[in-house]
């Protein structure tokens, strides 16, 4: 096969194409064609012949592709692709297992189709149409008789060399394979191609170890599955568990428009529901909190309606509408939200159901967001030993449990305790799920993160840097965790003194959290945001400034003005225009900035106070002693 970049200049040169039109649909075409040369000539041939330009011809292909490999007379030679391959399969024998093998590979991607997942024992000749198994059905049970197909595929070229389970086909042999098939043969064939491929899918996407099968399965499962199969929906969960959030999110899109447009489902459908509730919950995994927000709320009265308002598909419904609602920068709404589902699950599903519990560890995590982190802390004390009586004290759920009073322990003023929580934590995590399970590689991100707020930032520094090339194996080196661990080490590195080092650590990070999440992802926000604090630590507060005031206004898009974070570069913007030079700026700045901090945070809250002392600090700076309104401590 050629190069693409080569046949298409082929192509340009064989018809004497000219302009930016035909060069493109030249690439297009080299493509579709596979750079295989006998039917890059056969279609300038076509093309000379008949007077139709590249792109003409490209479309025509398109829509007639086994009609057009059988015309075109190539130069110097008495044989069309359609020709050449028809003599292979007439050689194979097209009852055969080969040609067997080859139709069903013809069903499936072109590239890296892994036989060893699909011919697996296990279906039986019932599972098949009757044309087709008596073929398949001994490839699945014998592996010679499988071996012995390959290598008839591999002695006409019609597949490449096998290269660990993998085999490639030209994407024109799947063409002309099916194109010489009877339309009710070929539609076997894709039956039973997507029942291999759906048998193959695991049961449960969300476990690291089905993540490679999955990744195997990924393109033959969009050749040949439909939307609405069991399989399809595995992979879009996979997606989403592997860390390719907004891949999951557009699959499950179009998972939901199949059940909507499908008459056996239709738009209010329990499956259809399911679709689009994934969809909500994937478009907030991929950084868009407040469309999730409303997704929610538009599908939360048709569950109502459909369901009834206390079926448990409406009860995670609302739970999931309460999440995102705080994830959308209202805390105390989703506080709320929470608790008044709380009695609902206890009166349905009673005190010690796992929704229930479940929903009053939501209600705790909202509470301390919302800014009271010991009333947090308090409420999961209360429900560990809960936890531990309904599921045991190493149950998945009482672990996670133990994670959320560590973390609150921590927000409401004991960082070490915190810390030695999550130290107890660790040893049975591991035990539980495994040293690499991503929730035991999640407490030891919370244990390092801890270490640094408890005084230790070299040690946080050096646990994250421990942990970082577990995560890059385990999840990869672009999964969302990974990059988090970067985005912590790189914190800690400032910390502990080095913020030049922590500096060009963000700089690094964020191109990359930018492509994989999006400019205007929250993470990638907070990573531009960690860029230009260290930036205008590391001596150069005029760029510092002049960072956080680029960032300021996609905050204010992305976030809404009053967000937490949002407020938190309002302030970084007043320090570095004081410490770049103009105190009576920051003052200013500052001045603005305080009414919005008591209004949102509370005028006892921690950042207000800070917020208060600062321009104090700058009100003096700027000279005007008798107008300082408190602390002179910055």
């Amino acid at each position: 096969m050629l190069d693409r970049a080569v046949a298409a200049w082929f192509l340009l040169d064989r018809t004497g194409a000219a302009g930016p039109a035909e060069e493109a649909a030249a690439v297009e075409l080299a493509g579709e064609l596979g750079g295989l040369p006998l039917a890059l000539e056969q279609a300038g041939a076509y093309m000379q012949a008949s007077g139709r330009g590249i792109a003409g011809y490209l479309g025509l292909f398109r829509s007639r592709r086994a009609e057009l490999l059988g015309r075109g007379d190539p130069a110097g030679y008495d044989k069309r692709v359609a020709t050449t391959w028809a003599l292979a399969f007439a050689e194979l024998g097209g009852a055969g297992p080969a040609a067997g093998l080859l139709r069903l590979m013809a069903c499936c991607a072109a590239e890296d189709i892994p036989l060893d997942l699909l011919l697996r024992p296990g279906p039986t000749a019932e599972d098949f149409d009757a044309g087709v198994a008596p073929v398949l059905v001994p490839l699945l049970a014998d592996e010679l008789a499988r071996d012995e197909a390959v290598a008839g595929l591999r002695r006409f070229s019609l597949i490449s060399a096998p290269r660990n389970g993998l085999v490639s086909v030209h994407r024109l042999v799947q063409a002309i394979t099916l194109a010489q098939l009877p339309a009710a043969e070929a539609q076997a064939w894709r039956r039973a191609a997507a029942a291999l491929i759906d048998a193959a899918v695991p049961d449960d996407a969300l476990l690291p170890e089905a993540w490679p099968t999955c990744a195997a399965l990924l393109p033959h499962a969009q050749a040949a599955l439909d939307l609405t199969s069991d399989g399809m929906w595995q992979i879009a969960r996979y997606l989403g568990f592997s860390g390719s959030r907004p891949a999951a999110r557009d699959l499950f899109q179009l998972i939901a428009d199949a059940y909507e447009e499908d008459g056996a489902y239709g738009t209010e459908h329990p499956r259809t529901l399911t679709a689009r509730h994934n969809v909500a919950h994937w478009t907030g995994m991929a950084g868009d909190a407040v469309t999730a927000r409303d997704l929610f709320a538009g599908l939360l009265p048709v569950r109502d309606r459909v369901s009834g308002a206390e079926d448990p598909d409406t009860l995670d419904a609302r739970f999931a509408l309460a999440r995102w609602t705080g994830e959308a920068g209202d805390p105390a709404a989703a506080r709320d939200q929470v608790g008044t589902l709380l009695p609902v699950c206890q009166r349905v599903s009673g005190p010690e159901h796992w929704r229930t519990l479940q929903t009053r560890h939501e209600l705790a995590y909202w509470t301390g967001l919302a800014g009271d982190a010991a009333t947090a802390r308090d409420r999961l004390a209360e429900l560990l030993p809960m936890r531990e009586r309904v599921f045991s004290p190493e149950h998945a759920a009482t672990l996670a449990v133990r994670g959320s009073l560590a973390r609150w322990t921590g927000e409401a003023g004991d960082p070490a305790a915190a810390r030695d929580q999550l130290g107890t934590l660790l040893p049975m995590r591991e035990r539980v799920s495994g040293p690499e399970h991503p929730d035991t590689l999640n407490v030891r991100a919370n244990l390092a993160g801890w270490t640094g707020k408890a005084g230790d930032p070299a040690a946080a520094r050096d646990q994250f840097g421990a942990l970082l090339p577990v995560l890059e194996r385990v999840s990869g080196p672009e999964h969302p965790d990974t990059l988090d661990a970067r985005h912590e080490l790189a914190f800690w590195t400032g910390e502990a003194g080095d913020p030049a080092a922590a500096r060009d650590q963000f700089g690094a990070l964020l191109p990359v959290r930018e492509r994989v999440s999006g400019p205007e992802h929250p993470e990638t926000l907070a990573i531009g945001h960690s860029l230009a604090y260290c930036t205008g630590r590391a001596g150069d507060a005029a760029a510092a400034r002049d960072q956080f005031a680029a960032l300021l206004p996609v905050e204010e898009r992305v976030l809404g003005t009053e967000h937490p974070h949002t407020l938190d570069a309002l302030s970084n913007l007043a320090r570095w225009t004081g410490e770049a030079g103009d105190p009576a700026g920051a003052r200013d700045q500052y001045a603005a900035l305080l009414p919005d901090f008591e209004q949102v945070q509370g005028p006892g809250h921690p950042d207000t106070l800070a917020v208060r002392a600062s321009l104090a600090y700058w009100t003096a700076e700027a000279g005007d002693a008798a107008g300082v309104p408190g602390s002179g401590t910055k």
